[in-house]
């Protein structure tokens, strides 16, 4: 599959050192913790209500006598991020030393280190864990773009407003569910309302209807990617999960079947594109 590619030319899927960090060490946080800034707004998505998003990163005293091996490592993975933190945008960079006139890291850049989180507060649902993942989850609301056309969705770089900005439909799948185990982290229903705005951008454009189905990888229809079909798969399900609406029942049971049907191999494996 090509490589993404971000408006300054970048390849998007080349692994960025922010990612590269957290799998190298593991990944989740305990050791490192983020707070609530106070100079930025966050977004109000498709209604909901609007939240106060910027972060830092400090230090939290958290031991790390008796905890598992990978619990430890994934700690030491997290803190090792912070290395990638810039201090001025309050958000990590996409590369060490980045100078771009973008050099934010995107969705497909911070899902990863989004989901650390997530799991080592759920694993471990300590105070400072538990602000980490809600710090993590305000600050990635500034991803939605509300003047997004045909409709509205997360776009990959913070602050995207373009209408017809280059939008990525397994990011929007992968958020979601960063979301929604953003709120099993915080034993909430805080972010359940954003993981359903990125399943709203899903549905309203990512089926490919005229062909039979198949989900497009982006918002300009270039082919359809067996990626973005299962992390929006995923995410239906889970919404079904958390709200008990058969729409996503019904949405997460068609993706899978086409699936089993155009991207499924005799061995059991699938494959990431179908030329039919």
């Amino acid at each position: 599959m090509p490589g993404r590619k971000r408006e300054t030319g970048l390849p998007r899927r080349a692994i960025p050192g922010l990612i590269a960090a957290v799998l190298a060490l593991g990944a989740g946080a305990a050791i490192v913790a983020l707070t609530a800034g106070s100079s930025a707004s966050g977004v109000t998505c498709g209604g909901g209500s609007t939240v106060l998003a910027g972060s830092k990163i400090v230090a939290a005293a958290t031991p790390l006598h008796g905890r598992s091996r990978y619990l430890r490592l994934a700690e030491q993975g997290i803190a090792h991020t912070s290395m990638w933190w810039d201090r001025k945008p309050q958000w990590y960079l996409e590369t060490l030393s980045d100078h771009e006139r973008q050099p934010l890291a995107t969705i497909w850049d911070t899902n990863g280190l989004f989901e650390a989180l997530d799991e080592v507060a759920i694993a471990d649902p300590t105070a400072p864990n538990r602000d980490a993942v809600k710090s993590f989850a305000n600050y990635s609301q500034r991803y939605w773009n509300p003047d997004l056309e045909p409709h509205p969705g997360f776009s990959p770089y913070p602050g995207d407003r373009a209408r017809d900005q280059e939008t990525f439909y397994d990011d929007n799948g992968w958020l979601g569910l960063a979301f929604l185990d953003a709120d099993l982290a915080t034993d909430s229903s805080r972010y359940l309302h954003d993981a359903e705005c990125a399943f709203s951008y899903i549905a309203a454009g990512g089926w490919d209807k005229a062909a039979g189905g198949g989900m497009w990888w982006t918002n300009q229809h270039q082919w359809r990617s067996g990626e973005s079909l299962a992390a929006d798969a995923d995410l239906a399900a889970r919404l079904y999960q958390a709200t008990g609406e058969t729409a996503y029942l019904k949405r997460a049971q068609t993706y899978i079947g086409w699936a089993n049907k155009h991207l499924r191999q005799p061995n059991g494996v699938y494959i990431p594109t179908a030329s039919s």
